[in-house]
Order: structure tokens, then C-alpha cells, then sequence
């Protein structure tokens, strides 16, 4: 007989409860600049809405100056589920010597499958370099790019105009405000002024820049930084430092040393189109295997984390 964590007469159904609640106590850093969804379905088609135009002019008679707004869908995104698990087995007599095995084996795969969740999300950011999106004109560009295209206000022939989510300059003073610069003026598919980065963003960092992020984000006084000399100076007078102002959540992250740790993200909290698509919480089972004199124990989760587009609530900086 086999018996399931989901069974009341398992003997392990407390420690299983235990996981659950502390799980759901569980604040991940990523939901500072993520959103959350849930949707239970084995795969998730995005797409973005056609952005609203700018009203052309009309004198109030003549209805065939009224142009009909396109509707529809660009930007698609098709997604399917990553999966992830492992496991734990404990023989009868070890359990028979240390009846706590079981406690901290789960203790041990609830750090396991948060910090693959946490490993997940700051990949799918380290990869907005690499990773290409549909980008509404059929074809690809990559998330943090210099080509994104839309059409300029008025179009009627011609080419489209290309816009930039990147930047490609160490954390400073004139980078930072390079990436919102980039942000704000970042158009919609049908040329209008999207409206992200005026309210609260995050600066997403590795610890190699928690220091200098903090300082550019929170100091009151405006102040310059020379990577040459590593050194912060403060401009005199009583030069206000802008930043202030905005809200900047500093998100510090020891998973963003994959490729490069002086690489950094300035996102749109409120207008965020980075997710974490994650239907339902890790699961654990917790079993005991009479046939082979041992106590199993599984997790399991399915995820998948990444960026939607059009990606122009993000900026990121590659720094070679």
C-alpha cells in the first residue's frame, strides 16, 4: 500500500500542510517589477490589443473624413509550461534513527524549488538580450533592442520608424537617465506616446551594483559616477537629485551573474510586461514506499517567465 500526501490518513499530511502555508507566505523579489499570472491552461496565447490612434481632424459634417480605427491583435506570443522537480528518498532505518529526516528534507526542497522559481525569472531577464519577439510588423526583434518598430503619427506610406528599449552603458548618472529618457518617449504600434516611466519604476541590479544603484535611486543630491576611477562624486550647490521623485524600487538579485553582472533593468512597475506564468503552487508528495523500506519525497512545479510584447515598459543595458 501506498499511501499520498493528499490522503488524510497519511502520517505526513501535517509536514505536507506546514510546506503549503509556508509557501504561500513566500514574497518573491521578482514581484517588484512582475506580474503574476495564473490562468490554468496548458498553453497561454498574449498578444497586445491595436493601440488607439491619434483622432484626425473633422469638420463636423462631412462623415467620410472619420477614418475606421483598425482592431484586432499583433504582438502574439504562444506559450507553453517549463517544468521542474526532484526529489528526495530516505530509507526505513535512517528514519528509524533520525525521525526529523523527513522535516528537513522538505526544509530543503521548499529552498530548492524557490530559488529555481527565483533562478527562472532572472534568467528570462538576462535573456531579453538574446530572446526575439514578434514585433507587430511580421517579424522578429530581440526584447531589449534598438529596432522596434511602429508607424509614425499620420502614416500613410513609406517605412516605419524604429525605436529603442536599450541601452548599452554601465549603471550611471547619464545611463539611468538615458533608459528613462528611452522609457517615456517609447511609442505605441500606431505612433502615439505609450506613457511609461512616469510613475514607479524598479532598477534591477546584480549585488555588483546594489551599492551604486541605491545611491542613484535614493540619494537627495544629484551626483556623478567615473567607472574609471570607481569613484562617486557629489556635485556641489544644491543640485537636487531627480530620482528621488520617481519611485525607483532598487531590486537587488545574486541570480543576475550568468553573463554579465554590470548588465542592469529599469522597468515600468505599474505597466510591467515581464510576467511569471505559474498556474498553480509547487507540489509536494510525501509517500511511503513499503516495498522498498523507504519514505519518498517529490516537488514538482510548472512555470514559464518572460517578457511581453511590445516590450517598451522595459529598458535594459548591456553592458560589453
Amino acid at each position: 500500500m501506498v499511501s499520498s500526501s493528499y490522503t488524510t490518513s497519511d502520517r505526513w499530511a501535517t509536514i505536507t500542510k506546514e510546506f503549503e502555508e509556508t509557501l504561500a507566505d513566500w514574497t518573491p523579489s521578482w514581484t517588484r517589477f512582475a506580474r503574476l499570472l495564473t490562468e490554468k491552461t496548458a498553453a497561454l496565447r498574449m498578444f497586445s490589443d491595436q493601440p488607439s490612434a491619434v483622432l484626425n481632424t473633422w469638420n463636423g459634417a462631412d462623415s467620410d473624413t472619420i477614418s475606421t480605427p483598425s482592431v484586432g491583435a499583433t504582438h502574439t506570443q504562444t506559450l507553453t509550461l517549463d517544468g521542474k522537480a526532484g526529489g528526495v528518498h530516505i530509507r526505513a532505518m535512517d528514519l528509524a534513527l533520525q525521525p526529523n529526516l523527513v522535516e528537513q528534507a522538505v526544509s530543503r526542497l521548499y529552498d530548492s524549488v524557490t530559488r529555481t522559481i527565483e533562478s527562472v525569472v532572472y534568467t528570462a531577464l538576462e535573456d531579453t538580450f538574446s530572446d526575439t519577439v514578434d514585433n507587430g510588423n511580421g517579424g522578429t526583434t530581440a526584447i531589449c533592442s534598438t529596432g522596434h518598430e511602429y508607424y509614425p503619427i499620420g502614416y500613410t506610406s513609406g517605412g516605419l520608424s524604429s525605436q529603442s528599449n536599450k541601452v548599452e552603458a554601465a549603471l550611471e548618472v547619464d545611463a539611468l537617465s538615458s533608459a528613462f529618457q528611452l522609457m517615456q518617449s517609447f511609442k505605441s504600434h500606431k505612433g502615439v506616446p505609450a506613457g511609461y516611466g512616469v510613475g514607479p519604476t524598479a532598477l534591477i541590479v546584480s549585488p555588483a551594483n546594489a551599492d551604486l544603484a541605491h545611491q542613484l535611486a535614493k540619494s537627495s543630491t544629484s551626483l556623478t559616477y567615473t567607472p574609471d576611477s570607481e569613484a562617486l562624486t557629489y556635485l556641489g550647490g544644491a543640485r537636487m537629485n531627480p530620482r528621488t521623485l520617481q519611485g525607483i524600487d532598487v531590486v537587488v538579485s545574486p541570480y543576475l551573474t550568468a553573463s554579465n553582472a554590470n548588465d542592469w533593468w529599469l522597468v515600468d512597475s505599474a505597466n510591467t510586461p515581464v510576467f511569471v506564468w505559474m498556474p498553480f503552487s509547487p507540489k509536494i508528495v510525501i509517500f511511503d514506499d513499503y516495498a522498498n523500506h523507504a519514505t519518498k519525497i517529490t516537488i514538482s512545479c510548472f512555470l514559464k517567465a518572460g517578457v511581453q510584447t511590445p516590450p517598451g515598459a522595459i529598458v535594459g543595458s548591456f553592458v560589453s
